[in-house]
C-alpha cells in the first residue's frame, strides 16, 4: 500500500504548475498528491524515470552490504482504501463498473482497474526499454480487485490479488457461496491475462472477530489448493497470526503441506495428523473438529465477520461438539501428550460458550453480563496459552486503553468488554439511565419498490397484521427467505415496526433511542414523527450505532410506536444485516453531552 507515492513528486509540490499533469485530481478537481494522473504521459515518464534511476544505481541483483542492495523489481501499489483519479482524461477511460468493495453509486467505490492497470503497464513499458529483464508488480486489491476487460494485458507484470471483501468460509468450488464462486472467476480471469499471480490472504479469516466462534477451514484448503495450482498461481503472501485455538491446528498444517504439493492425499494427511497429534483421543478429537468443518462447509451463510459464523453454531451443533469433546477427554485421561492437546480443545469449546453467552446478554440488553462474558473469553484462554502462545497469541502489553484493539483483532473481546461497560454506565445511572428496553421481536417487511415511504408504513395506525415477525437481534436474512441457494442476499429497504410502553417518569427528560448495530443506513419515526437519520456506515464497522434523540416525539405514560427503515445498500458482499441488536431508550445524565441540559448550560455560558 502507498508505494505509488515513491514514484510521484513530493506532496508539497502538489500546487507547483510544473507537476500539475503528474498528480491526480480528487472529485472536486483539486490536486490529489497521493495518486498519479492515470491518463498523463508526463506521470508515466516521471514514474518510469524514478524506477530506472534506482535500477541504474543498484545494478547488482545481489545484496552487497548493509547500505546497498540490488534491484531487479519494483512494486507499485495505491493507497489503502478506495483511491481514485478524477482527472478528465482518466474519466474518459473509466468504465463505471462497481468494484467488489465499493458502495453502489459512490464514485470512489467504482472499479478503477482499467485505468490503473493501463497506467502501470505504460510505466512498465518505459522501464523495459532500458531494463527488459526487470519486473514490475502491482496489486489487484480494493477498487482494483475486478480484472480488466478492455485492456491488452502485459503478461509479464506480477499481480498480487486480494479480494478482501469476500466469504472466507467456503472453497472456490462450493455451490453454496456466490462470493467464492465469483472470486474464483475473477482470479481465473486475472490468471489468464498475467503469468504471475500471487494471493494476499488474511489468515484470521474473520476481519471483524474476537477469536470465536471457531473457524476451521481445512476442507476449504483441501478443495482449493489443486484448483489454484491448475490456475498457475505463483504463490501466497499471507497476513495473519497463528491462532490455533480459533482455527485449529490441522487446517494451517494441511494448507502448508498442500502449498508444496497440491496433489498429495489430503485425507491420508488428516488421518496421520490426528493419530499423531491426539494419540488415543484421535477419533473423537477428529470428530470434534470435523463437525465444525462440515457445518461451515454446508452453510449458506458466508462472510468474514464472527456474527455471521455464529449462525452456524446452533444449539444442536454445540451439543454434538460437547459429546465429542467429553469422549476425547475420557480417552486422553492419563496420557500427558494427548491430555494437553484435548485441554486446548476444551478451551476452544469454553471460549465458544462464553462468546454465545456474551451474544445472548447483548440481545437481552444486559450489558453488565455481556461485559462479564467478554472478560470471560479473555480469561478462559489462559490454560491454552500456558501450553503455547500460538493458541491465542496473547499480548504482553499491560497499559491497555479502553476500546483499544487486542492483538490483530478488530472488534475483539477486549474492545467489546470496554464497549459493554460504557453501555452499562449509560443505563445504570452513571452516565445515563435506562428508560425501557424495546421488544426483541418486531413486525418486519422488505420493501424492494420503496413503497413504504409513500404508503405510510411509519404511521402508528398503519395495518401491519400481514407482516412477518422478526427478531431485531439476528440478521434479517437468517429469519426468512432472504438468501438464495448461493447465499446472495436481498438488497434494498427494510422496515421494522415496534411498540413499547414508555413510563411516565420519562416526561421532561431528554430521551434517546439506541441500538448497537444498524446496517447500513437508518431512518426513524416515533409515533409517526420523523426523528432523524443515521447516515451510511459500512456494514462491518463496530459498533454501528443508531443513537437518536426522540424526546419531542415521545409520549411518556403510554404506548409508543417506533418504526425503523433501513437500507442494505447495493453492495451484496457486505451482507448488511439490518437491525442486529436490542433497541432501548435511555436518558443521559444532565452533565452528559447528549442530555440537552449540557448544551443549555453551554449556551447560557456563551451568552454571559
Amino acid at each position: 500500500d502507498s508505494s505509488v507515492r515513491s514514484v510521484l513528486p513530493p506532496e508539497e509540490e502538489k500546487d507547483n504548475p510544473e507537476f500539475a499533469e503528474i498528480f491526480a485530481q480528487d472529485a472536486a478537481g483539486r490536486p490529489y498528491p497521493h495518486m498519479p494522473n492515470l491518463s498523463s504521459e508526463q506521470s508515466v515518464q516521471y514514474a518510469a524515470e524514478v524506477i530506472k534511476a534506482r535500477f541504474r544505481e543498484h545494478p547488482d541483483p545481489n545484496c552487497d552490504g548493509p547500505t546497498k542492495w540490488g534491484s531487479t523489481s519494483w512494486g507499485i501499489g495505491a493507497d489503502d482504501g478506495l483511491p481514485r483519479d478524477f482527472s478528465a482524461g482518466t474519466e474518459e477511460r473509466h468504465m463505471n463498473f462497481q468494484s467488489m468493495m465499493g458502495r453502489f453509486n459512490d464514485p470512489t467505490g467504482m472499479s478503477t482497474t482499467e485505468e490503473w492497470m493501463d497506467w502501470v503497464q505504460r510505466v512498465a513499458a518505459e522501464v523495459y526499454k532500458e531494463f527488459p529483464d526487470h519486473i514490475i508488480t502491482t496489486n489487484g486489491y480494493a477498487n482494483r480487485d475486478t480484472p480488466p476487460i478492455g485492456l491488452n494485458p502485459d503478461p509479464k507484470i506480477w499481480i498480487m490479488f486480494a479480494a478482501i471483501f469476500s466469504d472466507t468460509y467456503h472453497a472456490y468450488d462450493n455451490p453454496r457461496s456466490w462470493m467464492t464462486l465469483r472470486q474464483y472467476n475473477m482470479l481465473k480471469d486475472w490468471a489468464s491475462m498475467y503469468d504471475n499471480i500471487y494471493m494476499y490472504n488474511y489468515l484470521y479469516y474473520n476481519l471483524a472477530g474476537c477469536g470465536a466462534p471457531p473457524i476451521p477451514v481445512a476442507r476449504r484448503h483441501i478443495h482449493e489448493m489443486p484448483m489454484l495450482k491448475k490456475l498457475g498461481l505463483a504463490g501466497f503472501a499471507d497476513e495473519g497470526r497463528t491462532v490455533a485455538g480459533e482455527a485449529g491446528v490441522f487446517p494451517t498444517y494441511v494448507r502448508a503441506r498442500l502449498m508444496w504439493d497440491a496433489d498429495q492425499d489430503a485425507q491420508a494427511l488428516m488421518t496421520e495428523f490426528f493419530a499423531d497429534w491426539y494419540g488415543p483421543a484421535a477419533v473423537p478429537a477428529q470428530a470434534f473438529w470435523d463437525a465444525m468443518e462440515s457445518a461451515i462447509e454446508d452453510t449458506v451463510f458466508g462472510g468474514n465477520e464472527d456474527h455471521m459464523l455464529s449462525l452456524v453454531y446452533t444449539p444442536e451443533l454445540i451439543a454434538r461438539l460437547e459429546v465429542h469433546l467429553q469422549e476425547a477427554e475420557a480417552l486422553a485421561a492419563g496420557d500427558e501428550w494427548a491430555a494437553a492437546r484435548v485441554l486446548a480443545d476444551r478451551v476452544t469449546f469454553d471460549h465458544l460458550l462464553a462468546y454465545k453467552a456474551m451474544e445472548r446478554a447483548e440481545a437481552d440488553a444486559d450489558f453488565a453480563a455481556a461485559a462479564k462474558h467478554a472478560q470471560g473469553m479473555i480469561d478462559v484462554r489462559k490454560p491454552a496459552t500456558a501450553l503455547s502462545r500460538f493458541y491465542w497469541d496473547p499480548s504482553t502489553k499491560t497499559d491497555w486503553k479502553p476500546g483499544e484493539a487486542e492483538g490483530f483483532y478488530y472488534w475483539g473481546a477486549m474492545a467489546r468488554r470496554d464497549y459493554y461497560r460504557e453501555l452499562t454506565d449509560l443505563t445504570n445511572g452513571t452516565t445515563g439511565e435506562l428508560i425501557t428496553v424495546l421488544p426483541e421481536s418486531a413486525k418486519f417487511r422488505t420493501d424492494c419498490r420503496d413503497d413504504g415511504r409513500f404508503d405510510g408504513w411509519y404511521r402508528p395506525e398503519f395495518d401491519d397484521t400481514d407482516w412477518e415477525t422478526a427478531l431485531t437481534t439476528l440478521p434479517f436474512f437468517a429469519q426468512g427467505s432472504y438468501l438464495d441457494d448461493q447465499g446472495f442476499p436481498y438488497l434494498g429497504a427494510l422496515w421494522y415496526r415496534l411498540e413499547v410502553d414508555v413510563p411516565e417518569a420519562a416526561a421532561d427528560r431528554a430521551v434517546w433511542l439506541y441500538c448497537t448495530v444498524a446496517e447500513t443506513e437508518a431512518w426513524v419515526w416515533v409515533n409517526g414523527v420523523y426523528v432523524g437519520r443515521r447516515p451510511y456506515n459500512e456494514a462491518y464497522l463496530r459498533p454501528n450505532e443508531l443513537d437518536l434523540e426522540v424526546t419531542d416525539a415521545l409520549a411518556p405514560g403510554g404506548n409508543n410506536s417506533v418504526v425503523v427503515r433501513l437500507h442494505t445498500n447495493y453492495q451484496p458482499a457486505q451482507m448488511a444485516a439490518g437491525l442486529m441488536s436490542r433497541l432501548f431508550l435511555y436518558a443521559p445524565r444532565d452533565d452528559h453531552p447528549r442530555s440537552g441540559a449540557a448544551e443549555r448550560v453551554k449556551s447560557e455560558q456563551l451568552m454571559g
